[in-house]
């Protein structure tokens, strides 16, 4: 593919791929110079001195969020959350810790934890260190040894503001809150009637009035119990936990409602008992692990993550005599869904306008207060070649830089398209950044320059070659030219479709398909064991509900979700199991233009129950890692799905079957001939005939 030159020739070529109508024009407005990014010596935070390393990326921006401490603050709706759940827990042997500072050392963090080395968690593509061994929290669980080696009751909440790097988007922001909560029995204190003891607290607890789906069994081999424990210890402390999350959720939730119900929703589902399921998970410190997950507003709303902690966690905090459970949940997320607040980022905003909304313990429906539009941009651009497995440019990167450029006012950035060059191999991106203020209204000189010192850092930092921008008058906004734009030829009286070129690896280089329907379209139940084991790697997601059909965008949301995890590491490989082969299309009497002519909508493809959509394997590869990438990704995908293993048995609808046998039909035959042909032919040579016919 050329790339763009000043040519009247070249300039007229993009403006025939992208409109015949649309005015182009090449932005020549060259960007400031930026100065030279450069890591101090050392860093100050909280009054405390660290030096830095090559491990150092912890901005300026987030430094300035660790003294913030909004969970303190009782007027902020996450410290009315915080007091709202202490005051539920109060008198039942729970000791607060709200204090912690946001800096420990990576054994605090991950070592202690029981984190493998090669746990995507610990690179600096998604942990902010603020030397090779120190670094700011990525959860509370950092502070679980020292409150299990210090409290002194049964059980403890930590609430505290954790650092990752992450995507940006209305329900992603790189600081947030946790509260985690935990309680033990100890068997010195306790000695043959722990399992009493355990029971009475069990029964002690109030019982919550909700709809709970429960797995069972409490634990098995994919989820397996401890060896220091026994089958009715794990049962008992398994339901001990239980019931103490259902009792926070049940006051959350019957909070929410009736927030819900004073600012007007006729939504049924408020008046009905409050619906819960609890699924299996896995976290590398407790096992067996479960979710919580509650039905609101018609969809399943994960809760929070917890368990019964792992022995080596509490051996490793000194403590050799203890069982006992754990559990986290992000606050902002919940506080989200208590006060109807739209964006994750108003939460940190200093706008009295939003402060002044709330008061302590009282809850209350958020009133917008901007109505301030956004704008986007797009920036894409050619990767160098790298020699290790992987992208030289991680999406926590770029999306780290904009943020350190822009801050708040960056409202989402999402890796739009990716395109790789079938002849040279080159890999091309395209990320989409949306810029929003809360406060006011953002000029377009203001958001190009941002966009220039994007670009600028791109180049200097990461030595991608960028691809030039078009400003379009239709859509008033700056856009890159990208190497993949398709073009789509759809006749008014053909049920066929022509597409020139693939915008990402799940959009189909077909260049004749025919057209689909929106709607519910049979998927077969099953019938063939093809496609159902896993084959090319060594664990699989296959589809466990009834059939579906995919859509692209889902199934490249799943694909990033994948990658995101799995890129830090070398080695592992992703194996796509299915294509998008349909071009599903809107119904004639959506458009009124007739049955099989409307305008073509998305692709997709038609999965059966029991096949395999996503494989991963390669060497560096653990199961961990591997359940984690896929349990992320299952939320992205409509259906219910299982993970399963090289090995496996593979299914046929619903029903899980034996492998099967080889048989050799031949050798049956010549044993016990049922044709009469055959059997004189199989007789004709047999020694003692072949005697006399010579």
């Amino acid at each position: 593919m050329m790339l763009l030159n000043s040519s009247r020739t070249t300039v007229n070529r993009i403006g025939s791929i992208i409109s015949k109508t649309t005015f182009i024009r090449l932005n020549s407005s060259e960007s400031r110079p930026l100065p030279p990014v450069q890591t101090p010596e050392s860093l100050n935070i909280l009054g405390n001195t660290y030096k830095t390393d090559e491990w150092t990326n912890a901005t300026p921006t987030i430094l300035s969020l660790t003294d913030r401490k909004l969970h303190k603050q009782p007027n902020h709706p996450l410290g009315i959350l915080r007091n709202l759940i202490e005051t539920k827990f109060e008198g039942m042997g729970y000791t607060y810790y709200n204090d912690f500072e946001p800096v420990v050392s990576t054994h605090e963090n991950f070592d202690i934890l029981g984190f493998p080395e090669d746990h995507p968690g610990r690179s600096k593509t998604d942990t902010y260190y603020i030397n090779q061994s120190t670094l700011l929290r990525t959860h509370t669980s950092a502070h679980e040894a020292e409150c299990f080696k210090t409290c002194k009751t049964p059980g403890y909440f930590i609430t505290a503001d954790v650092y990752r790097r992450d995507a940006i988007d209305r329900t992603h922001y790189p600081a947030f809150h946790q509260i985690e909560g935990a309680r033990t029995w100890s068997r010195n204190e306790h000695g043959n009637n722990i399992v009493e003891v355990i029971r009475a607290d069990l029964e002690a607890l109030p019982k919550p009035n909700i709809v709970v789906e429960n797995p069972s069994p409490v634990f098995h081999v994919d989820n397996p119990k401890q060896d220091n424990m026994s089958e009715v210890e794990t049962e008992l402390i398994a339901a001990h936990l239980k019931r103490t999350i259902e009792i926070l959720v049940e006051d959350i939730f019957n909070r929410a409602k009736e927030v819900a119900i004073a600012a007007g929703s006729t939504d049924p589902d408020l008046h009905a008992p409050l619906k819960a399921r609890w699924i299996e998970a896995y976290f590398p410190w407790t096992s067996p692990s479960w979710e919580i997950e509650v039905w609101w507003k018609g969809e399943w709303l994960e809760m929070c993550g917890c368990g019964i902690v792992k022995q080596n966690v509490l051996q490793n905090a000194g403590i050799t005599d203890r069982i006992g459970w754990a559990f986290g949940i992000g606050l902002e997320r919940t506080a989200m869904l208590l006060f109807g607040i739209p964006d994750i980022r108003l939460f940190w905003s200093q706008d009295e306008r939003f402060l002044n909304q709330f008061e302590a313990g009282k809850i209350n429906n958020f009133k917008p207060y901007s109505k301030y539009p956004g704008t986007v941009r797009d920036v894409a651009f050619w990767l160098p070649h790298v020699e290790k497995d992987g992208d030289l440019l991680h999406e926590n990167d770029l999306t780290e830089m904009v943020r350190s450029i822009a801050g708040d006012l960056v409202e989402n950035v999402s890796l739009h398209d990716e395109f790789v060059h079938p002849k040279t191999g080159k890999k091309s991106q395209c990320y989409r950044i949306n810029y929003q203020s809360m406060d006011r209204s953002l000029t377009n000189s203001e958001i190009n320059e941002y966009q220039d010192q994007v670009r600028q850092q791109l180049s200097e930092k990461y030595n991608v070659e960028l691809l030039p921008r078009v400003f379009s008058s239709s859509l008033s906004q700056t856009r890159s030219i990208r190497p993949s734009l398709n073009t789509f030829n759809w006749s008014s009286t053909s049920t066929t479709v022509s597409q020139s070129r693939a915008g990402h690896q799940w959009a189909p280089r077909f260049k004749n398909v025919r057209k689909q329907h929106k709607g519910r379209v049979p998927v077969r139940t099953g019938g063939s064991l093809k496609g159902s084991a896993v084959s090319m790697g060594e664990y699989g997601l296959r589809l466990k509900s009834d059939g579906a059909r995919l859509a692209a965008i889902q199934l490249k949301e799943a694909d990033n979700t994948i990658m995101r995890i799995i890129r830090p590491i070398a080695g592992p490989k992703l194996f796509r199991m299915v294509h998008c082969n349909i071009a599903v299309a809107k119904k004639g009497n959506e458009t009124r233009m007739g049955k099989g002519k409307g305008a073509f909508d998305f692709w997709a493809c038609r999965v059966p129950t029991g096949k395999i959509v996503f494989e991963l394997g390669g060497p560096n590869l653990h199961e961990r890692v591997a359940r984690e990438a896929f349990r992320l990704a299952s939320d992205k995908l409509p259906g219910v799905y299982e993970i399963v293993k090289r090995g496996d048995l593979p299914k046929i609808g619903f029903q899980q079957v034996a492998a099967p046998v080889k048989r050799n039909f031949i050798e049956e035959q010549m044993k016990t001939p049922s044709n009469k042909k055959l059997a004189n032919i199989i007789k004709s040579k047999d020694p003692e005939i072949l005697k006399y016919k010579k």
